[in-house]
């Protein structure tokens, strides 16, 4: 009795999987890795969240001032990622992560599940009837100052990173927006969160269908340029503060933007087994079972 409970157990907790009739998803777990002995022995592989470096110019007579935004590595921790087994361990993650040259910012990851439902369910009847670690290298780096001067044509372009603004600027704050005052008239404010951002701390524990990155914020920097004009200029940036998150596609793959935030790329997804084909192969082994066991008591 207790074996054909057992069996029942694994057949409707699959069928409530299938219940959906969705084709399972890339699974994968994270783990937050700030020194070697955080790495686990499983991790497939670990990327730096990104922040944003700024780089403003202006032309030779004070015009067409520009700031341009684009991703930057973080550097004081990894988010190590944990390819993960699904619906009982029948449909297997594959991640392919391909990262920005010379980073660890990833610029995309292809993903594909093989799916082993059908197979796993005919095991179960027939059965019844009949990395190596990874070493991390971490740089360590401190926010750099605040502006301590005007600048000057000579001191263009001129670069800086959001984090450093962030850690080491005055700020003040009202209604989820934050402006951080730089000196000398420069300011960058952040505009609200978005809608489904979380900290950093709350990064998931568990395992997820969802790939985690930096949250993509809406920034206004103004400054006032070399010749005396007020300048005020719109960039997207990346704030490794918050989280946000996007859904694995069955296949496919997720690919950063220029400047922050990923896409999804779905593609036809191939040997891929649909909700009516599980449930049909689970009503046929399930018959077989019953079948069996009315012919061992006869």
């Amino acid at each position: 009795m207790r074996t054909r409970f057992i069996i029942n157990s694994f057949f409707i907790g699959l069928m409530s999987l299938t219940a959906g009739g969705c084709a399972p998803r890339p699974t994968v777990s994270y783990v937050k890795i700030s020194q070697p002995s955080d790495v686990p022995e499983q991790l497939t592989d670990s990327y730096y969240l990104q922040t944003s470096r700024l780089t403003i110019d202006c032309g030779k007579k004070d015009s067409d001032c520009s700031v341009v935004s684009a991703p930057e590595e973080y550097p004081y921790f990894k988010i190590g990622v944990i390819a993960e087994d699904s619906q009982l361990g029948m449909a297997d993650t594959v991640l392919n992560i391909v990262k920005i040259d010379n980073t660890s910012l990833v610029r995309e990851i292809g993903t594909q599940v093989s799916d082993n439902r059908i197979a796993g369910i005919k095991a179960v009847g027939q059965t019844i009837t009949t990395l190596a670690p990874l070493a991390a290298v971490f740089m360590k780096m401190g926010p750099q100052p605040c502006i301590q001067k005007p600048f000057t044509a000579i001191d263009l372009p001129l670069n800086m990173t959001t984090y450093g603004i962030t850690e080491a600027c005055q700020v003040s704050e009202s209604n989820g927006v934050e402006t951080y005052h730089m000196g000398y008239g420069m300011t960058m404010t952040l505009e609200k969160l978005p809608p489904d951002a979380i900290p950093v701390s709350s990064l998931p524990s568990g395992v997820t269908s969802r790939f985690a990155y930096a949250a993509c914020r809406d920034a206004v920097l103004n400054f006032n340029s070399p010749g005396g004009r007020r300048v005020s200029k719109r960039v997207k940036i990346a704030d490794p503060r918050y989280l946000e998150f996007i859904v694995f596609p069955v296949k496919g793959k997720i690919v950063a933007h220029s400047a922050c935030g990923f896409s999804a790329v779905t593609e036809a997804a191939t040997g891929v087994s649909s909700g009516a084909d599980v449930a049909y192969e689970i009503a046929v082994q399930l018959a077989a079972i019953h079948n069996a066991e009315t012919l061992s008591k006869k």
